[in-house]
């Protein structure tokens, strides 16, 4: 299975980032290391809150979101249930 786009561009971003430090002898700025970072980190957040099989948002995105929720204003709630998905996830 291919790697969604979203995650290509990011591990793209993440090597041409490294190959930068790694080629400055350690002598790089720290924004770059900052950068860095920052790729790194949403990229950990994009694969934990997305399934890997569907590209849908998981469980943990649902829960994030929730938590979210302004109580106090007026909001809709959606739920989907797609027989025999867990079957199909499972096989793959």
């Amino acid at each position: 299975m291919e790697k969604p786009s979203a995650l290509i561009e990011h591990d793209r971003k993440i090597a041409a980032t490294r190959a930068l430090i790694e080629k400055s002898g350690g002598f790089v700025r720290r924004d770059a290391i900052k950068h860095l970072e920052r790729l790194e980190k949403e990229k950990l957040i994009y694969t934990s809150n997305t399934d890997e099989l569907t590209r849908c948002l998981n469980r943990h995105a649902y829960e994030n979101d929730m938590k979210k929720l302004n109580l106090s204003e007026e909001w809709v709630y959606i739920s989907v249930d797609l027989n025999g998905l867990k079957r199909v996830n499972d096989s793959y």
